[in-house]
Protein backbone atom coordinates (compact mmCIF):
# COMPACT_ATOMS: atom_id res chain seq x y z
CA UNK A 1 0.00 0.00 0.00
CA UNK A 2 2.80 2.54 1.13
CA UNK A 3 4.30 1.78 -2.58
CA UNK A 4 1.04 2.64 -4.39
CA UNK A 5 0.48 5.64 -2.54
CA UNK A 6 4.18 7.02 -3.05
CA UNK A 7 3.60 6.10 -6.98
CA UNK A 8 0.44 8.26 -7.02
CA UNK A 9 1.80 11.23 -4.43
CA UNK A 10 5.29 11.47 -6.41
CA UNK A 11 5.58 8.99 -9.28
CA UNK A 12 9.60 8.65 -10.40
CA UNK A 13 10.07 9.41 -14.02
CA UNK A 14 13.18 8.34 -15.78
CA UNK A 15 14.68 11.72 -16.07
CA UNK A 16 15.00 13.57 -19.58
CA UNK A 17 17.20 13.31 -22.28
CA UNK A 18 18.59 16.38 -23.66
CA UNK A 19 17.33 16.95 -26.64
CA UNK A 20 19.64 18.74 -30.02
CA UNK A 21 19.71 22.37 -30.03
CA UNK A 22 17.64 22.99 -32.88
CA UNK A 23 14.59 20.55 -31.57
CA UNK A 24 14.63 22.32 -28.03
CA UNK A 25 14.46 25.45 -29.75
CA UNK A 26 11.84 24.81 -32.59
CA UNK A 27 10.11 23.05 -29.34
CA UNK A 28 9.99 26.19 -27.04
CA UNK A 29 9.01 28.00 -29.89
CA UNK A 30 5.79 26.07 -30.49
CA UNK A 31 4.57 25.62 -27.05
CA UNK A 32 4.26 29.40 -26.38
CA UNK A 33 2.41 29.81 -29.75
CA UNK A 34 0.44 27.10 -28.37
CA UNK A 35 0.01 28.26 -25.00
CA UNK A 36 -1.11 32.16 -26.35
CA UNK A 37 -4.02 30.59 -28.42
CA UNK A 38 -5.27 28.08 -26.51
CA UNK A 39 -8.37 29.92 -24.95
CA UNK A 40 -9.24 31.76 -27.39
CA UNK A 41 -8.62 30.20 -31.09
CA UNK A 42 -9.37 26.32 -31.73
CA UNK A 43 -7.70 27.04 -35.39
CA UNK A 44 -4.51 28.14 -33.70
CA UNK A 45 -4.68 25.20 -31.35
CA UNK A 46 -5.64 22.70 -34.00
CA UNK A 47 -2.45 24.23 -35.81
CA UNK A 48 0.49 24.08 -33.21
CA UNK A 49 -0.66 20.88 -32.56
CA UNK A 50 -0.42 19.79 -35.72
CA UNK A 51 3.38 20.99 -35.52
CA UNK A 52 3.73 19.63 -31.99
CA UNK A 53 3.13 16.17 -33.45
CA UNK A 54 5.77 16.33 -36.27
CA UNK A 55 8.02 17.53 -33.38
CA UNK A 56 6.89 14.72 -31.60
CA UNK A 57 7.77 12.27 -34.00
CA UNK A 58 11.31 13.31 -34.18
CA UNK A 59 11.64 13.06 -30.74
CA UNK A 60 9.91 9.77 -30.42
CA UNK A 61 13.19 7.98 -28.74
CA UNK A 62 13.18 10.56 -26.12
CA UNK A 63 9.51 10.30 -25.47
CA UNK A 64 9.64 7.11 -25.36
CA UNK A 65 12.46 6.94 -22.98
CA UNK A 66 10.70 9.33 -20.48
CA UNK A 67 7.96 6.80 -19.93
CA UNK A 68 5.24 9.52 -19.67
CA UNK A 69 2.71 6.34 -18.84
CA UNK A 70 4.44 6.12 -15.82
CA UNK A 71 2.92 8.76 -14.78
CA UNK A 72 -0.44 7.57 -12.58
CA UNK A 73 -2.73 10.35 -13.60
CA UNK A 74 -0.96 10.21 -17.65
CA UNK A 75 -1.64 6.15 -17.16
CA UNK A 76 -5.56 6.18 -16.00
CA UNK A 77 -6.58 8.67 -18.57
CA UNK A 78 -4.82 6.24 -21.25
CA UNK A 79 -6.93 3.29 -19.51
CA UNK A 80 -10.17 5.31 -20.00
CA UNK A 81 -9.46 6.23 -23.43
CA UNK A 82 -9.04 2.90 -24.22
CA UNK A 83 -12.16 1.56 -22.41
CA UNK A 84 -14.11 4.44 -24.61
CA UNK A 85 -12.07 3.79 -27.86
CA UNK A 86 -13.58 -0.23 -27.73
CA UNK A 87 -16.55 0.40 -26.15
CA UNK A 88 -17.45 3.08 -29.21
CA UNK A 89 -16.12 0.05 -31.72
CA UNK A 90 -18.53 -2.33 -29.58
CA UNK A 91 -21.54 -0.49 -29.55
CA UNK A 92 -21.43 1.52 -33.03
CA UNK A 93 -18.51 -0.37 -34.88
CA UNK A 94 -15.95 0.94 -37.47
CA UNK A 95 -18.24 4.06 -38.47
CA UNK A 96 -17.23 7.61 -39.37
CA UNK A 97 -19.70 8.36 -36.38
CA UNK A 98 -17.76 6.10 -33.71
CA UNK A 99 -14.67 7.61 -35.03
CA UNK A 100 -15.22 11.12 -34.65
CA UNK A 101 -16.46 10.22 -31.13
CA UNK A 102 -13.70 8.68 -30.23
CA UNK A 103 -11.49 11.23 -31.60
CA UNK A 104 -13.43 14.02 -28.96
CA UNK A 105 -11.26 12.56 -26.20
CA UNK A 106 -7.97 12.18 -27.87
CA UNK A 107 -6.82 15.39 -25.14
CA UNK A 108 -6.11 12.10 -22.74
CA UNK A 109 -3.58 10.87 -24.95
CA UNK A 110 -2.41 14.41 -25.37
CA UNK A 111 -1.75 14.79 -22.00
CA UNK A 112 0.70 12.03 -22.36
CA UNK A 113 2.52 13.76 -25.38
CA UNK A 114 2.98 17.02 -23.55
CA UNK A 115 3.97 16.04 -20.15
CA UNK A 116 6.97 14.44 -22.03
CA UNK A 117 7.51 17.25 -24.05
CA UNK A 118 6.89 19.79 -21.23
CA UNK A 119 9.71 17.40 -19.40
CA UNK A 120 12.06 17.85 -22.24
CA UNK A 121 11.92 21.33 -22.86
CA UNK A 122 15.12 23.30 -21.38
CA UNK A 123 12.03 26.40 -21.36
CA UNK A 124 8.86 24.78 -20.75
CA UNK A 125 8.28 28.40 -18.32
CA UNK A 126 7.66 30.03 -22.04
CA UNK A 127 4.12 28.08 -22.22
CA UNK A 128 2.78 29.29 -18.96
CA UNK A 129 3.87 32.83 -19.57
CA UNK A 130 2.10 32.95 -23.31
CA UNK A 131 -0.41 31.49 -21.85
CA UNK A 132 -1.36 34.17 -19.15
CA UNK A 133 -0.85 36.73 -21.97
CA UNK A 134 -3.64 35.14 -24.30
CA UNK A 135 -6.08 35.43 -21.84
CA UNK A 136 -5.19 38.72 -20.53
CA UNK A 137 -6.01 39.55 -23.83
CA UNK A 138 -8.38 37.45 -24.41
CA UNK A 139 -10.09 38.95 -20.97
CA UNK A 140 -9.25 42.78 -22.70
CA UNK A 141 -11.29 41.50 -25.68
CA UNK A 142 -14.59 41.02 -23.03
CA UNK A 143 -14.26 44.41 -21.46
CA UNK A 144 -13.77 45.81 -25.83
CA UNK A 145 -17.31 43.45 -26.15
CA UNK A 146 -19.24 45.77 -23.52
CA UNK A 147 -18.81 48.55 -26.03
CA UNK A 148 -18.39 46.94 -29.34
CA UNK A 149 -21.91 44.52 -30.13
CA UNK A 150 -20.40 42.99 -32.78
CA UNK A 151 -17.55 41.50 -30.67
CA UNK A 152 -20.24 40.41 -27.85
CA UNK A 153 -22.20 38.24 -30.35
CA UNK A 154 -18.79 36.66 -31.12
CA UNK A 155 -17.82 36.02 -27.77
CA UNK A 156 -21.23 35.33 -26.29
CA UNK A 157 -21.42 31.50 -27.60
CA UNK A 158 -17.83 30.98 -26.08
CA UNK A 159 -18.51 32.44 -22.49
CA UNK A 160 -18.25 28.84 -20.68
CA UNK A 161 -15.23 28.10 -21.69
CA UNK A 162 -13.31 31.97 -21.65
CA UNK A 163 -14.72 31.85 -17.61
CA UNK A 164 -12.98 28.18 -16.60
CA UNK A 165 -9.68 29.46 -18.81
CA UNK A 166 -9.58 32.91 -16.96
CA UNK A 167 -10.12 31.36 -14.01
CA UNK A 168 -7.22 28.69 -13.67
CA UNK A 169 -4.28 31.13 -14.84
CA UNK A 170 -5.91 33.30 -12.34
CA UNK A 171 -5.56 30.52 -9.71
CA UNK A 172 -1.85 29.70 -11.02
CA UNK A 173 -1.01 33.26 -10.60
CA UNK A 174 -2.27 33.49 -7.34
CA UNK A 175 -0.72 30.18 -5.74
CA UNK A 176 2.72 30.97 -7.32
CA UNK A 177 2.68 34.27 -6.46
CA UNK A 178 4.13 32.49 -3.33
CA UNK A 179 7.19 31.51 -4.83
CA UNK A 180 7.64 35.08 -6.19
CA UNK A 181 9.64 37.91 -4.43
CA UNK A 182 7.44 40.23 -6.12
CA UNK A 183 4.12 38.54 -5.91
CA UNK A 184 1.92 42.01 -6.69
CA UNK A 185 2.13 41.67 -10.71
CA UNK A 186 0.70 38.14 -10.08
CA UNK A 187 -1.94 38.66 -7.91
CA UNK A 188 -2.88 42.17 -9.67
CA UNK A 189 -3.34 39.83 -12.96
CA UNK A 190 -4.95 37.31 -11.38
CA UNK A 191 -7.69 39.87 -9.97
CA UNK A 192 -7.95 41.08 -13.27
CA UNK A 193 -8.80 38.34 -13.99
CA UNK A 194 -11.61 37.34 -12.00
CA UNK A 195 -13.15 40.50 -12.27
CA UNK A 196 -13.71 39.85 -16.04
CA UNK A 197 -15.44 37.12 -15.21
CA UNK A 198 -17.75 38.70 -12.75
CA UNK A 199 -18.43 41.59 -14.74
CA UNK A 200 -17.61 40.66 -18.55
CA UNK A 201 -18.56 37.29 -18.68
CA UNK A 202 -22.09 36.22 -17.95
CA UNK A 203 -21.57 32.71 -17.60
CA UNK A 204 -22.83 31.16 -14.57
CA UNK A 205 -20.41 27.93 -14.50
CA UNK A 206 -17.89 30.63 -13.97
CA UNK A 207 -18.97 32.71 -11.64
CA UNK A 208 -19.56 29.11 -9.34
CA UNK A 209 -15.97 28.31 -9.89
CA UNK A 210 -14.32 31.54 -9.06
CA UNK A 211 -16.44 31.25 -5.59
CA UNK A 212 -14.90 27.91 -5.36
CA UNK A 213 -11.75 28.86 -6.08
CA UNK A 214 -11.80 31.86 -3.78
CA UNK A 215 -12.75 30.26 -0.81
CA UNK A 216 -9.66 27.43 -1.92
CA UNK A 217 -7.05 30.42 -1.19
CA UNK A 218 -8.68 31.74 1.40
CA UNK A 219 -7.95 28.66 3.23
CA UNK A 220 -4.52 28.39 1.78
CA UNK A 221 -3.21 32.12 2.54
CA UNK A 222 -5.12 32.19 6.17
CA UNK A 223 -2.87 31.67 8.90
CA UNK A 224 -4.60 28.15 10.56
CA UNK A 225 -6.62 29.74 13.48
CA UNK A 226 -8.26 31.97 10.74
CA UNK A 227 -8.72 29.44 8.15
CA UNK A 228 -12.24 28.42 9.05
CA UNK A 229 -13.46 32.40 9.28
CA UNK A 230 -11.47 33.24 6.02
CA UNK A 231 -13.40 30.41 4.36
CA UNK A 232 -16.74 32.03 5.05
CA UNK A 233 -15.61 35.55 4.81
CA UNK A 234 -14.21 35.14 1.43
CA UNK A 235 -16.21 33.86 -0.74
CA UNK A 236 -18.97 36.26 0.48
CA UNK A 237 -16.88 38.85 0.06
CA UNK A 238 -16.42 37.99 -3.82
CA UNK A 239 -20.48 37.31 -3.66
CA UNK A 240 -20.66 40.56 -2.53
CA UNK A 241 -18.56 42.59 -5.33
CA UNK A 242 -20.20 39.71 -7.86
CA UNK A 243 -24.14 41.65 -6.90
CA UNK A 244 -22.59 44.71 -8.10
CA UNK A 245 -22.48 43.25 -11.46
CA UNK A 246 -25.31 43.34 -13.78
CA UNK A 247 -23.96 39.75 -15.74
CA UNK A 248 -24.17 38.45 -12.49
CA UNK A 249 -27.84 39.77 -11.38
CA UNK A 250 -28.90 38.55 -14.86
CA UNK A 251 -27.97 34.84 -14.37
CA UNK A 252 -28.61 35.27 -10.88
CA UNK A 253 -32.08 35.87 -11.31
CA UNK A 254 -32.62 33.57 -14.47
CA UNK A 255 -31.54 30.37 -11.95
CA UNK A 256 -34.16 31.99 -9.07
CA UNK A 257 -36.71 31.55 -11.76
CA UNK A 258 -35.28 28.63 -13.07
CA UNK A 259 -38.20 26.53 -14.71
CA UNK A 260 -40.07 29.70 -15.81
CA UNK A 261 -41.44 30.29 -19.54
CA UNK A 262 -40.39 33.27 -21.36
CA UNK A 263 -43.10 35.07 -23.04
CA UNK A 264 -42.94 33.40 -26.34
CA UNK A 265 -43.39 29.83 -24.23
CA UNK A 266 -39.63 28.92 -24.87
CA UNK A 267 -37.25 27.25 -21.74
CA UNK A 268 -34.84 29.55 -20.40
CA UNK A 269 -31.50 28.38 -20.14
CA UNK A 270 -32.30 27.27 -16.59
CA UNK A 271 -34.80 25.75 -17.76
CA UNK A 272 -33.36 23.94 -19.94
CA UNK A 273 -30.47 22.99 -17.97
CA UNK A 274 -33.00 21.59 -15.49
CA UNK A 275 -34.52 18.93 -18.25
CA UNK A 276 -31.26 18.23 -19.18
CA UNK A 277 -30.57 16.89 -15.62
CA UNK A 278 -33.98 15.48 -15.82
CA UNK A 279 -33.09 13.30 -18.87
CA UNK A 280 -29.59 12.71 -17.94
CA UNK A 281 -30.58 11.03 -14.49
CA UNK A 282 -32.69 8.97 -16.13
CA UNK A 283 -31.21 7.86 -18.65
CA UNK A 284 -28.23 6.89 -15.85
CA UNK A 285 -30.31 5.02 -13.94
CA UNK A 286 -31.09 2.97 -17.12
CA UNK A 287 -27.83 2.26 -18.61
CA UNK A 288 -25.17 2.44 -15.57
CA UNK A 289 -24.69 -1.36 -15.95
CA UNK A 290 -22.81 -1.77 -19.48
CA UNK A 291 -23.53 1.83 -20.86
CA UNK A 292 -25.39 2.91 -24.02
CA UNK A 293 -22.44 4.20 -26.40
CA UNK A 294 -20.75 7.29 -26.23
CA UNK A 295 -21.93 7.36 -29.66
CA UNK A 296 -25.83 6.99 -29.44
CA UNK A 297 -26.35 9.80 -26.43
CA UNK A 298 -28.52 11.43 -28.71
CA UNK A 299 -30.34 8.07 -29.80
CA UNK A 300 -31.60 6.77 -26.10
CA UNK A 301 -31.76 10.61 -25.30
CA UNK A 302 -35.07 11.23 -28.05
CA UNK A 303 -36.21 7.71 -27.15
CA UNK A 304 -36.21 8.19 -23.10
CA UNK A 305 -37.98 11.65 -23.90
CA UNK A 306 -40.51 10.17 -26.60
CA UNK A 307 -40.93 7.32 -23.53
CA UNK A 308 -41.36 10.23 -21.07
CA UNK A 309 -43.87 12.72 -22.81
CA UNK A 310 -44.84 11.38 -26.29
CA UNK A 311 -42.85 12.72 -29.91
CA UNK A 312 -43.97 16.25 -29.39
CA UNK A 313 -41.09 17.23 -27.43
CA UNK A 314 -38.02 15.85 -29.77
CA UNK A 315 -40.69 17.29 -33.10
CA UNK A 316 -40.23 20.83 -32.23
CA UNK A 317 -36.97 20.30 -31.82
CA UNK A 318 -36.37 21.69 -28.06
CA UNK A 319 -32.81 21.16 -27.03
CA UNK A 320 -33.19 18.95 -24.04
CA UNK A 321 -35.22 16.43 -26.06
CA UNK A 322 -32.69 16.43 -29.38
CA UNK A 323 -29.47 17.38 -27.88
CA UNK A 324 -26.16 14.60 -28.35
CA UNK A 325 -24.70 14.99 -25.53
CA UNK A 326 -25.77 15.77 -21.45
CA UNK A 327 -23.97 18.94 -20.89
CA UNK A 328 -22.61 16.95 -17.89
CA UNK A 329 -19.24 14.96 -18.14
CA UNK A 330 -20.32 13.10 -15.35
CA UNK A 331 -23.72 12.18 -16.71
CA UNK A 332 -21.98 11.08 -19.91
CA UNK A 333 -19.26 9.19 -18.66
CA UNK A 334 -21.74 6.45 -17.03
CA UNK A 335 -24.56 6.51 -19.63
CA UNK A 336 -21.56 6.24 -22.79
CA UNK A 337 -19.45 3.91 -21.34
CA UNK A 338 -21.50 2.83 -17.72
CA UNK A 339 -20.44 2.18 -14.42
CA UNK A 340 -16.83 1.27 -15.31
CA UNK A 341 -16.83 4.69 -17.59
CA UNK A 342 -17.65 6.67 -14.41
CA UNK A 343 -15.18 5.27 -12.24
CA UNK A 344 -12.33 5.61 -14.46
CA UNK A 345 -12.98 9.29 -15.44
CA UNK A 346 -13.25 10.24 -11.35
CA UNK A 347 -10.17 8.61 -10.66
CA UNK A 348 -8.71 10.21 -13.55
CA UNK A 349 -9.82 13.89 -12.11
CA UNK A 350 -9.05 12.87 -8.50
CA UNK A 351 -5.43 11.41 -9.09
CA UNK A 352 -3.48 14.97 -9.76
CA UNK A 353 -5.29 16.23 -6.44
CA UNK A 354 -3.48 13.76 -4.73
CA UNK A 355 0.02 14.68 -5.96
CA UNK A 356 2.16 15.88 -3.60
CA UNK A 357 6.23 17.16 -3.49
CA UNK A 358 8.09 16.77 -0.07
CA UNK A 359 5.53 15.60 1.68
CA UNK A 360 3.20 18.60 1.06
CA UNK A 361 0.24 18.59 -1.70
CA UNK A 362 0.12 20.86 -4.69
CA UNK A 363 -2.32 23.37 -4.10
CA UNK A 364 -2.26 24.08 -8.00
CA UNK A 365 -3.03 21.23 -8.68
CA UNK A 366 -6.03 21.06 -5.92
CA UNK A 367 -7.72 24.04 -7.43
CA UNK A 368 -7.26 22.98 -11.44
CA UNK A 369 -8.89 19.44 -10.57
CA UNK A 370 -11.29 21.32 -8.26
CA UNK A 371 -12.51 23.87 -11.21
CA UNK A 372 -12.67 21.44 -13.39
CA UNK A 373 -14.64 18.62 -11.54
CA UNK A 374 -17.80 21.31 -10.91
CA UNK A 375 -17.75 22.95 -14.68
CA UNK A 376 -17.91 18.84 -15.95
CA UNK A 377 -20.60 18.56 -13.39
CA UNK A 378 -22.94 21.35 -15.69
CA UNK A 379 -21.08 20.78 -19.00
CA UNK A 380 -19.18 18.05 -21.30
CA UNK A 381 -15.54 19.79 -20.25
CA UNK A 382 -13.62 17.16 -21.23
CA UNK A 383 -15.41 16.31 -24.50
CA UNK A 384 -15.49 20.06 -25.30
CA UNK A 385 -12.37 21.68 -27.89
CA UNK A 386 -11.51 24.67 -25.88
CA UNK A 387 -11.97 23.57 -22.20
CA UNK A 388 -10.72 20.27 -22.82
CA UNK A 389 -7.34 20.81 -24.29
CA UNK A 390 -7.18 24.07 -21.91
CA UNK A 391 -7.36 22.11 -19.19
CA UNK A 392 -4.96 19.14 -20.20
CA UNK A 393 -2.65 21.32 -21.76
CA UNK A 394 -2.38 23.14 -17.91
CA UNK A 395 -2.67 19.74 -16.53
CA UNK A 396 0.56 18.22 -17.95
CA UNK A 397 2.75 21.31 -17.72
CA UNK A 398 1.99 21.13 -13.26
CA UNK A 399 2.49 17.49 -13.66
CA UNK A 400 6.11 18.36 -15.36
CA UNK A 401 6.95 20.96 -13.30
CA UNK A 402 5.74 20.60 -9.85
CA UNK A 403 6.21 23.26 -7.11
CA UNK A 404 5.38 23.89 -3.62
CA UNK A 405 5.95 27.18 -1.65
CA UNK A 406 8.50 26.90 1.34
CA UNK A 407 5.59 27.67 3.42
CA UNK A 408 3.59 25.03 2.35
CA UNK A 409 3.61 22.76 5.60
CA UNK A 410 2.19 25.48 7.63
CA UNK A 411 -0.23 26.23 4.86
CA UNK A 412 -1.38 23.10 3.28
Amino acid sequence: MKRILSWIHAPALPAPAPLPHWLDRSLTVVLTFFGFSLAWTPAGVSITLAVLALLALVAAPAIWRSAPWRDPVIATGLVLLTYITLHTLWISGFTLTAGQTINRYHELVMAAVLLALFRLSSQPHWFFRAMVLGVIAYAAAHWAALFIPALAANLASRRISAGLCLLLVAFVLVERARLNPRPWPSRIAAAFLCLTVLFAIDGRTGHLVLLLLAALVAWVHSPKRWRWAALVAVPMVVLAVGLASSAVQLRLAETMAASAKSKNGELTSTGIRIELIRSGLALSTQYYATGAGFARYAEVNRQSVTARFGPEPVRQGLPWATIENPHSEFVMQIVGGGAAALILFVVWLVLPAMRRKNGHANVALIGLVLAFAVGCAFNSMLRDFVEGHFYVALLAWLLAHPTVPAAAAETT
